[in-house]
């Protein structure tokens, strides 16, 4: 419900204007009366009503005058009310005053209930249009978040999106070398912005794709790797209902990255089920363990991706694989060899 201010100094037209249209039916509901410009303007900077019905003529400061010193506080517009001034047929050079000061509209004592239904209806179109444009500004900022912290509730409150199809993917522009700038401008000239949100998160561009079909994301991350040309490291998480499978497909998408360290030359991964492809060739996490060999090649790892070197990086690994098929010790995967380098680091 948007909020609604009354200000009059005559309490029978205060009690009438309440009364006069249904204003709940229009999407308004009273919160609160103001009998003269002092209080009007008290009130407006406390109650931060969406609409205040205004008389032109108050004890006090006049209802021009609240106009002004409302537009002095310097309110953005998104918080700065809209206004209907009332007026008498003598006052009109006021009115005239008070548009000139942003008032959105004004009415001659007494009010046409009809004229005045058809002007709140316009408001309210527009005050709707404002808040859905002012929560798709917001909402990449809140995925943003979702996935710095991995909490669903503390981004988007109690009442999260649980019926939308979900998934998400990452750029990364750590393993690909390309500047973030570049991969940025190229998704946005691709993607959606209807179907899509973009969000950028250090080196890496994050995007979540709302109610598409897994094949459609497939051809559109497909795509901008062809335009982003060798070098394009993309990965997928699995589609999933609501904001929480969002999250675990990000979540999903972050944990495959570091394969692109040991399979040189691909550009796209989707996460789902080839997590487990992994597992099976390079051992699963109840089996891995440290090898003393690939430990010993951890400077030399480091080095290679400080330089982007995947060629030396494969050859390590291949070397490996050749020392663990003639040797017993439990197997070690690649993506463990990235994480322990990190704290050696």
């Amino acid at each position: 419900m948007f909020k609604l201010l009354i200000c009059d100094d005559e309490q029978p037209i205060r009690s009438g204007l309440a009364k006069i249209i249904d204003w709940r039916k229009l999407g308004f509901e009273l919160c609160g009366e103001a009998e003269d410009g002092n209080e009007a303007l008290e009130k407006i900077l406390k109650l931060k009503p969406d609409l205040v019905m205004l008389d032109i003529r108050m004890p006090g400061l006049s209802g021009v005058e609240v106009l002004k010193e409302t537009y002095k506080k310097n309110l953005s517009a998104e918080k700065r009310p809209h206004f209907l001034i009332l007026s008498g047929f003598s006052e009109f050079e006021y009115a005239q005053q008070a548009m000139n000061y942003g008032a959105t509209g004004y009415f001659v004592k007494p009010v046409d209930e009809d004229l005045l239904e058809e002007k709140v209806r316009e408001i309210a179109a527009r005050l709707n249009k404002a808040r859905d444009d002012l929560e798709n500004i917001n909402i990449p900022h809140k995925f943003s978040q979702m996935f710095l912290h991995g909490s669903v509730e503390k981004s988007f409150g109690e009442n999260a999106d649980t019926q939308s199809d979900y998934q998400v993917a990452i750029i990364s522009a750590f393993y690909s070398g390309i500047e973030i700038k570049k991969i940025e401008a190229k998704a946005k000239n691709i993607f959606d912005a209807d179907k899509t949100f973009l969000i950028k998160q250090e080196n890496q561009i994050v995007v979540v794709f709302k109610d598409c079909s897994e094949l459609f994301v497939k051809y559109m991350l497909e795509r901008l790797a062809s335009f982003m040309g060798e070098g394009t490291n993309i990965v997928a998480g699995p589609r999933g209902k609501g904001l929480a499978a969002a999250l675990d497909s990000f979540l999903a998408a972050q944990k495959c990255l570091p394969r692109f360290f040991y399979e040189a030359g691909k550009k796209f991964i989707l996460a789902s089920g080839e997590e487990n492809a992994a597992d099976e060739k390079y051992g699963s996490a109840e089996t891995r363990a440290e090898v003393k060999p690939l430990k010993d090649e951890i400077p030399q790892i480091l080095f290679c991706i400080e330089t982007y070197d995947r060629k030396n990086v494969a050859e390590i690994f291949l070397r490996y694989e050749e020392n663990r098929k003639s040797a017993t010790p439990p197997r070690m995967r690649p993506r463990m060899c990235a994480r322990n380098s990190s704290r050696l680091s």
